[in-house]
């Protein structure tokens, strides 16, 4: 990936972080980028940030989150969609979208991340936070 001079260390990491994310959405994930803002739903917001919470990803969570605030949407209504979706709900949302990963390398990190992560979560202290 080329790197932009005029931007800082940080910036062109959460930049590098949000290509890798929609590198690693499958076709079904790569259409809610591609949907005018106005059509993204908080459902999708939520599940999104979510996932990319899980994988580490903080440039594309806030990618998401600054197209949440720019779609006017509440972040009590994507932080509520995230803590009241149960985890099950939550791992078979990872599970999925980690399945679908085409690139054998990004699909192997993935599955590392999770695993590491998916150890000290359960029903119990299952919460955004604890995603990070």
């Amino acid at each position: 990936m080329k790197k932009d001079k005029t931007k800082s260390q940080s910036e062109q990491r959460l930049e590098d972080e949000l290509a890798y994310f929609i590198n690693m959405c499958g076709e079904e994930d790569r259409k809610v980028f591609e949907k005018p803002r106005k059509k993204r739903t908080v459902a999708e917001y939520g599940r999104l940030i979510c996932i990319a919470m899980a994988m580490g990803l903080r440039g594309a969570m806030l990618w998401l989150f600054a197209r949440c605030e720019d779609n006017r949407v509440d972040y009590d209504e994507i932080f509520a969609c995230i803590d009241n979706t149960p985890f099950a709900e939550v791992k078979k949302w990872i599970n999925e979208f980690i399945g679908q990963i085409e690139n054998p390398l990004f699909k192997r990190v993935a599955s590392d991340i999770w695993s590491e992560k998916e150890k000290r979560l359960s029903e119990k202290n299952f919460s955004m936070r604890e995603l990070l």
